[in-house]
């Protein structure tokens, strides 16, 4: 369930405002939330799509990280930031990429993503963690580390 609140985010503490785990789900995209972050990708972060999934995900040397998201899900755009910290801070061990969910259905759908953001953890080809909805900055860390 998405609520209608006013979220407030800061680069560094992104889930102001959020409770951790709340995913979005794919039928609450009617729900205008308003801009919370604009900047949903940076040079760190490979945007995948269903033609490359295979190649930069399924394919990687390294361990990857996926993060399924859409523009109209206000927890995806809290943990946008996140995701560009991912990519700095474990940069060498992990790939960090992003799946826009509305327009690549067939991944989407292949890995039966049912709310949003989802993030995925591969490793040689094949997903090895899940965890659904936003997370503060020491969740993700540990996520991580558990998992790479």
């Amino acid at each position: 369930e998405v609520h209608r609140q006013a979220l407030t985010a800061r680069q560094g503490d992104v889930l102001a405002g959020l409770p951790v785990g709340s995913p979005c789900s794919i039928q609450s995209r009617d729900i205008a939330l308003g801009p919370l972050a604009t900047d949903l990708t940076s040079a760190s972060v490979l945007d995948v799509t269903d033609s490359s999934f295979a190649r930069e995900v399924l394919e990687s040397p390294l361990p990857v990280l996926v993060d399924v998201w859409a523009s109209w899900c206000g927890p995806c755009r809290l943990m946008a930031p996140l995701m560009s910290w991912a990519a700095e801070a474990y940069g060498g061990k992990l790939k960090v990429t992003k799946l826009e969910a509305d327009s690549n259905p067939v991944s989407r759908d292949g890995y039966r993503i049912q709310g949003l953001p989802t993030l995925l953890v591969f490793r040689d080809g094949v997903e090895v963690a899940r965890q659904e909805g936003a997370m503060a900055k020491p969740q993700l860390m540990a996520f991580l580390d558990a998992h790479l």
